[in-house]
């Protein structure tokens, strides 16, 4: 049986992946993303949200992965709205530029 950590993302010409939309579970969260290999120059990883009657996702926080290793990086961010996504775009020169990273649930604060 296979075990499936992570996800791989390309640059291509500046690709943004998003994870699907989410309720949110309180009104702060923490996120942790772990970077497991890297290719370009870092991945910008943001939390992104909105309420449902909003017709845009906002930033809510973001950080920058750029050290592989088993730490995972922390996001911690308070006020957040009803929906929520990440969005992951990788940095570099080059269209063939790749992360693998791991992002794991989030925890949430009571309301």
């Amino acid at each position: 049986m296979a075990v499936y950590i992570g996800d791989l993302f390309l640059r291509f010409s500046g690709v943004t992946y998003f994870t699907p939309t989410m309720p949110r579970g309180g009104l702060r969260g923490t996120w942790l993303f772990q970077l497991l290999d890297l290719t370009g120059t870092g991945v910008v990883v943001t939390v992104e949200h909105k309420n449902e009657e909003d017709t845009s996702f906002l930033p809510l926080a973001s950080t920058i992965l750029t050290v592989i290793g088993s730490t995972p990086i922390r996001i911690d961010a308070s006020g957040v709205k009803e929906q929520w996504r990440i969005s992951y775009v990788v940095n570099g020169a080059a269209s063939t530029d790749a992360a693998y990273a791991n992002t794991l649930s989030p925890s949430w604060a009571a309301y």
